[in-house]
Order: structure tokens, then sequence, then C-alpha cells
């Protein structure tokens, strides 16, 4: 199913439109845009499951498909950045993130989460989503998230970094374990 020229070429339309991302109605716009990629999340969903292949776990086709669907989601929000200061854009991708359906996609929902910038949301996250420190792709996300923006009260998720191999991640978890006590509260 995967190898359908009309599928590939469905899921390049919707890549065009999250990409180029344009309101038909600026008042609405936040509506129009969790609609879109509400259809493009369940389009990737039910097009591009592949269980039996898995790397990393998670499911080999449908991951690389959404996390490429999502870099373009993000690049159409910088471009509409008053989309990420939509309380329903938040809300939408927040419970994207507790839906247990996408679970090795959750990075991809929470990296247009992180582009708000928001100390309070992200700490409330990685406090409240456990499930996130587990997950591939997700873990390293969040971690990066909340090392930048100097979140404390993370020192055990951080310390599962340390062994990791990958050295940026390594420097980022030290830095934020040898710091961490003088990170200003959320």
């Amino acid at each position: 199913m995967i190898n359908d020229s009309d599928i590939k070429n469905k899921l390049f339309e919707y890549y065009g439109l999250v990409y180029y991302f344009q309101p038909t109605h600026k008042e609405h716009a936040d509506e129009e845009w969790i609609k879109l990629v509400s259809e493009l999340s369940e389009f990737i969903y039910d097009n591009y499951q592949e269980p039996e292949t898995v790397f990393a776990g998670c499911k080999f086709h449908f991951e690389p498909v959404m996390m490429s669907a999502y870099l373009r989601i993000a690049k159409g929000l910088e471009d509409n950045l008053y989309l990420l200061q939509s309380e329903k854009v938040k809300a939408f991708l927040i419970e994207q993130l507790k839906d247990k359906k996408w679970l090795s996609g959750h990075a991809n929902f929470l990296r247009p989460l992180i582009m708000m910038n928001d100390r309070n949301l992200i700490n409330d996250i990685a406090k409240n989503m456990p499930h996130l420190w587990e997950a591939n792709f997700a873990n390293t996300f969040l971690m990066e998230a909340v090392a930048k923006m100097k979140i404390p009260g993370f020192r055990k998720e951080m310390e599962q970094f340390l062994n990791s191999g990958a050295k940026i991640l390594v420097r980022k978890a030290e830095t934020y374990l040898k710091n961490e006590g003088k990170y200003k509260p959320v």
C-alpha cells in the first residue's frame, strides 16, 4: 500500500498545505490548522503502518513519514507565529500527546509545543506525562527543552542520558545536573 502513487501524491499535497499554510479566514485559522493537521496525521496513521518493520521501537514507515510531516508543520508554524499563541492549538497538541494511538509519534506533537517557548507548559508536560521520558525521540526533545529552558526538578530524568552514548546529550545532561540548583523555579 505504501508504494501506491495516489497515497504518495495525497501525502505530498498535505505536506504542501501544512508547509505553506494559509488560512481561508484569519479569525478561524487555528481551527483550520487543527483540522488540516488532524487529517494529515490520520492519513499517515491509516496508510503508513508496517508493524512488522520496527526500528528504535517505532513503526518504521509511520515514524519517519510522521516526522517529515511535523518538520513541515513546524516550518508552517514559524511562518504563522500567531498559531503558536492559540489556546486551541495548544490544547489540540496536548491531547495528541495523551492519546496512546500516537505513542510512537509523540515527539512530533511535542515539537510545536516546545516552539511555544513556555516554561510552565514544558514543566507541566515533563511532570505530568512520564511516558514521554520513556519514548524514543520524544524523550530527547523533552530533555533538550527542559535543559534549554533551565527548568529544575528533572535530575532523575537527565541522569538517564549520561549513558546514552550521544555526546551532545551527555554534555547537555551534565550541564543540567551541574547547574540545576541555580535554575529559577517554575
